[in-house]
C-alpha cells in the first residue's frame, strides 16, 4: 500500500553556508507543494537544490518570495531518494516555510 507522507520544515537560518532543508527519503521522491523565503538584514541569493533541479533566488533585503502549488498540479519534485538543500550566499537572517509530501516511500 502506498502512502504518501506530508510534512513542514520551518526556516529560520543565519549562516552562508548549505543546509539540508529536507532529508532525503530511504525510498520516493520530495515534492514541494510551497516555500515562501524571506532575507532580513540584508540581500541574499538563496539556492534551493533539489538533485538535477537548482532553483537560484536573488532576494533584496526584506523581499519575499513565494512558490504556491494551488492547483496541485505543478510541484517541484526532487529527484528519487535526494535531500533539498538550500545555501546562502550572505550571512543575514533567512526565514521561511516549506510545505511538502514524501511520494513513494515504503
Amino acid at each position: 500500500m502506498r502512502t504518501d507522507r506530508h510534512g513542514q520544515k520551518m526556516i529560520s537560518l543565519t549562516a552562508a553556508a548549505t543546509t539540508d532543508l529536507i532529508a532525503a527519503p530511504s525510498a520516493g521522491h520530495i515534492e514541494i507543494d510551497h516555500i515562501s523565503l524571506l532575507p532580513s538584514g540584508g540581500a541574499n541569493t538563496i539556492t534551493l537544490d533539489f538533485g538535477a533541479d537548482v532553483l537560484t533566488y536573488a532576494l533584496d533585503d526584506s523581499q519575499a518570495y513565494t512558490f504556491d502549488n494551488a492547483s496541485g498540479d505543478t510541484p517541484i519534485v526532487a529527484d528519487e531518494a535526494t535531500a533539498v538543500t538550500i545555501t546562502l550566499s550572505s550571512a543575514t537572517v533567512v526565514t521561511g516555510l516549506v510545505l511538502y509530501r514524501v511520494i513513494g516511500e515504503q
